[in-house]
């Protein structure tokens, strides 16, 4: 990695933090773009763009996302804000894919034990379909009573062999072949499914 990064966090003192990335000055317009990667989904969909140019098998590919947007090419990426193009920065593609792969690992590293950080992925929706239960049981014991995530393992496999999930996880991969932005109503409209199926919060 030729680019010098640090990680920060930030928000409220009464909360829990959120990661954020530091870039030196000649790339930190880009850093916003890490800032909307918070999911495996997302992670494997800039990468696959990335590698389906650096692989030859594209010229070009674009992935906008809510904020930022790229344009990959072999040697370069043009990032840009998109609600203002003033903002951007040029990047070689491989740092770019480095800084991305950098980034993710420490982004899953911190929010490792955050049972309200959702990594999008079958599995970590179906944890977020859990979760909102042992939400409801809490609420219903108390404030300040804690759940031990073990009793939940049974209900979480049941989940995860659900035709549901299967459906959900074609779903997902077909979105990124496709190089669709996440449908997160779609994917919510099955995690509904879901919890009516099995009677959930």
């Amino acid at each position: 990695m030729k680019y010098h990064y640090s990680f920060t966090t930030y928000g409220p003192t009464n909360r829990p933090k959120s990661l954020g990335i530091l870039l030196e000055d000649r790339i930190k317009n880009i850093s916003g773009l890490f800032y909307e990667i918070r999911s495996e989904y997302l992670k494997i969909w800039y990468l696959e763009g990335i590698d389906a140019v650096l692989s030859g098998k594209s010229e070009e590919e674009v992935r906008e996302g809510e904020g930022y947007g790229v344009r990959i090419r072999k040697d370069t990426s043009y990032v840009y804000f998109i609600f203002d193009e003033s903002i951007n920065c040029t990047i070689e593609t491989s740092e770019l894919r480095e800084l991305i792969e950098i980034w993710w690992k420490e982004y899953v590293e911190f929010n490792k034990d955050r049972a309200d950080v959702i990594l999008l992925s079958p599995r970590g929706l179906v944890w977020k379909v859990v979760y909102a239960q042992m939400g409801e049981e809490s609420m219903r014991m108390g404030e300040g009573h804690k759940l031990d995530p073990d009793k939940y393992k049974e209900l979480n496999q049941r989940l995860l062999n659900d035709p549901i999930v299967s459906h959900l996880e074609k779903e997902m991969k077909k979105d990124r072949e496709d190089g669709t932005y996440p449908q997160y109503e779609k994917y919510e409209r099955l995690l509904f499914e879901l919890k009516k199926k099995y009677s959930l919060t």
